[in-house]
């Protein structure tokens, strides 16, 4: 009887520190996936969506924003990741939501004149009109017509503006002209990305 005790007991004691081990490794992996999906937040971004888009647009973009936040299968570093990441500027453009351009350097300049119009119209309600700003064939880069269209749209109330990614690429923001100030603070929050007024150099 003594000998059956004694091996019922260290059964007992083996199977307790087995679940006790698959508990912690169950709220290990559940605390690592917690982490990964809270570890990046969308406050800034959340910021610039409020001073470029409509409201419309706004919430279609923040719902997608956190969904994309809480999705497993990619992994941001930070915010600034998040907002030149492929997922959310395929979003945008298949939706036809004018956050922000986003283009090559090497695309061509009419781009930026149909970001400004569309921009325009469907965020601001207003129109750029027939302004014969230059000519489009000539000025083909979108670095030699930028602080062209900024001039022409400081004149309207609104400035051009665009974000330093340390990459090859453009990214152009249209907001009122009053919330520049908006716009820097919530590019140096957002991550090493700068903020650029269309008057500072490229």
């Amino acid at each position: 009887m003594k000998m059956i005790a004694a091996v019922l007991l260290i059964l007992i004691v083996f199977l307790f520190k087995f679940n006790s081990k698959k508990n912690t490794d169950k709220l290990k992996n559940t605390e690592i996936v917690i982490e990964k999906n809270d570890s990046i937040k969308s406050n800034n971004i959340q910021k610039l969506i409020k001073l470029t888009l409509n409201n419309n647009d706004a919430k279609k973009l923040n719902i997608f924003l956190s969904k994309l936040s809480k999705e497993k299968n990619v992994d941001f570093s930070n915010e600034g990741e998040m907002l030149v990441s492929e997922e959310l500027i395929d979003y945008i453009y298949n939706e036809h939501i004018y956050f922000f351009g986003y283009y090559d350097w090497k695309a061509r300049s009419s781009n930026v004149e149909d970001y400004i119009r569309k921009s325009l119209k469907k965020n601001f309600n207003k129109e750029f009109g027939n302004k014969n700003v230059c000519d489009l064939n000539e000025l083909s880069s979108i670095d030699l017509v930028y602080k062209l269209y900024g001039v022409e749209l400081d004149k309207m109330g609104y400035t051009l503006c665009s974000i330093d990614t340390e990459s090859d690429s453009y990214t152009i923001l249209l907001i009122e002209k009053e919330n520049y100030e908006k716009f820097k603070n919530a590019v140096n929050n957002l991550t090493d990305f700068t903020p650029k007024h269309y008057t500072d150099q490229w």
